[in-house]
């Protein structure tokens, strides 16, 4: 048995070469599977083998032989090992976090300074892929509806806010947004539709995630939009 195992895995050089060979189309083959463990242990144990057989040319004085099998062993190997180990990053990336109505409310503080109880109501809290997007690029939306006894604090918050309803569109003349950059790094609420809109300025902090933020009086809704996350 050891007689055959040397003749076949050590001294028939192309014989490691060929199983590692099939392995590697194995494994391409079943890349998409959710559970391929099989061809995985077949890769890794061929790539072994493989490795065995090349320092075995080697110190028999076949180099040239020893230079090949482990070119060919080397690139696969390398990549496999890097796709693993990116895959465990995204994986940890991609863990979910606990988002808690408290994660809102500093959320919402932290962009328009409107302060919020957790007395209300979650319609939506989605984060979603940018379509057409050729890296990492998500957006998220965040709508909730709050008590009706809350709106009075609401409005207050909002009417007493620096430059109140100065304008009513983020499309005013640079002239007017650096009076608003001048007084606050945030934006200005002002007056929109059914309720109220928070047009947030334009610099470094908002630039790169631009957000819409709206509060709906008549359907006590609050709804608020990050993009490019």
């Amino acid at each position: 048995m050891t007689d055959l195992l040397k003749k076949y895995l050590l001294i028939k050089w192309w014989f490691p070469l060929l199983f590692f060979l099939i392995s590697c189309l194995t494994l391409y083959l079943t890349i998409g599977w959710t559970n391929r463990i099989i061809s995985e242990y077949f890769f890794w144990l061929t790539a072994v083998i493989l490795f065995i057989s090349t320092i075995w040319q080697f110190t028999d004085g076949k180099w040239y032989l020893s230079i090949l099998q482990f070119s060919v062993l080397i690139v696969p190997t390398v990549a496999f090992a890097g796709l693993l180990i990116l895959g465990q990053i995204l994986n940890e990336k991609s863990e979910p976090r606990e988002w808690t109505k408290n994660n809102m409310i500093g959320l919402i503080q932290e962009k328009t300074d409107l302060k919020l109880s957790e007395n209300f109501k979650i319609i939506t809290d989605s984060v979603q892929h940018t379509e057409g997007a050729f890296d990492s690029d998500y957006s998220y939306e965040l709508i909730i509806e709050y008590q009706e006894l809350e709106e009075i604090q609401i409005k207050e918050q909002i009417k007493n806010s620096v430059l109140f309803d100065t304008i009513n569109t983020r499309y005013n003349p640079k002239s007017v947004w650096k009076i608003i950059d001048s007084k606050t790094d945030k934006g200005i609420w002002t007056y929109y539709n059914n309720g109220f809109e928070f047009l947030h300025c334009d610099n470094h902090k908002n630039r790169p995630e631009p957000f819409y933020f709206t509060i709906d009086t008549l359907k006590n809704k609050i709804e608020l939009n990050l993009q490019h996350l």
